[in-house]
């Protein structure tokens, strides 16, 4: 995400330690589309309003249909890929050297694959890129309606 855009309803970062909004793009994790690997999660069944709510949450990404991937789907199972305006913003974070990732998202990632138990952070680490820029103590502000 573009951090110098303020959208309502959405979020913004500033830097832990001075307060300042730095201008930067805000890598968050993304779902290559590849059959030859396998994501490891978990399936959770939703009601059709949250289903709306994640879509309006995960605004940056698409929700792709993702049933006939799985050997045995529990119905149907979607997943949420990067947008290409979103990747588009992830590319020009990478050129123009200002992509970072935010350390609480990162832990807060890192604590949920740790808590689904057995290795399942240590799987996560395994069959995911480094992070793509620095990482930085930045808060999260969120942008009210």
């Amino acid at each position: 995400m573009d951090n110098s855009a303020t959208i309502p309803g959405h979020k913004f970062f500033v830097d832990d330690a001075t307060g300042t909004r730095p201008a930067v793009y805000v890598a968050f994790l993304d779902v290559a589309d590849d059959d030859t690997h396998e994501v490891n999660g978990f399936c959770s069944p939703v009601t059709r309003d949250e289903l709306d709510r994640l879509d309006a949450r995960e605004r940056n990404y698409r929700r792709v249909e993702i049933g006939a991937r799985l050997a045995a789907p529990p119905g149907r199972t979607w997943a949420y890929l990067g947008s290409e305006a979103g990747r588009a913003r992830m590319r020009q974070g990478r050129k123009t050297a200002r992509l970072v990732v935010a350390r609480p998202y990162l832990s807060a990632v890192e604590d949920a694959f740790a808590r689904l138990g057995g290795r399942e952070l240590e799987r996560f680490k395994a069959s995911s890129d480094p992070p793509p820029g620095p990482v930085l103590e930045l808060q999260r502000v969120d942008v009210p309606r």
